[in-house]
Parts: structure tokens; C-alpha cells; sequence
């Protein structure tokens, strides 16, 4: 059983390898975005920059029209199958 245990810690030492490369990468990549938030701020001006973030903060919790529509239709649906009894 020597063996299989010595596996299992070269499994995990693999794994624990890969995630410390992923959260390496996820640093880079904010800092990044960190980076070139910094340079929009500085080279706009701040209330140039919130007023986007806001705006795209909106796009995310604004419904489409499109969205809206498939509720809509959806929800109609609801009313229709509801107001129908089922017969016995």
C-alpha cells in the first residue's frame, strides 16, 4: 500500500501545482484590470469612468427586451396551463 499512498501524494502535489498556476494567472489578470481602471480614472476623470461602471453594472441588472419578452411569454403560458382544470 506504500505505493498507492505515494500516488495519491504525487496526485495531489500535481493538483496543488496546478492551483497555485491558476490563482498566479487570476493575479496577473486582475492586476490588469486593476492597472487599466487606474489609467481610464487618471486619464477621464472619475465621474467619467463611474458613470460607465454604472452603466455596465445596469446591463447586468436591468432585464433586455428581449428578456423581458421571454418572461412575458413565459408567464402567459403559466396563466393559461393554470386557468385550464385538469379533467378527471
Amino acid at each position: 500500500m506504500p505505493s498507492t499512498l505515494r500516488s495519491a501524494a504525487a496526485v495531489a502535489r500535481a493538483e496543488a501545482d496546478a492551483l497555485d498556476q491558476i490563482a498566479d494567472q487570476n493575479e496577473g489578470i486582475i492586476r490588469q484590470v486593476i492597472g487599466a481602471a487606474q489609467s481610464a480614472a487618471s486619464g477621464l476623470g472619475a465621474p467619467a469612468v463611474l458613470t460607465g461602471l454604472l452603466g455596465a453594472a445596469g446591463g447586468f441588472l436591468v432585464p433586455t427586451p428581449g428578456q423581458r419578452k421571454r418572461e412575458a411569454i413565459a408567464e402567459s403560458k403559466g396563466r393559461l396551463g393554470a386557468s385550464v382544470e385538469p379533467k378527471a
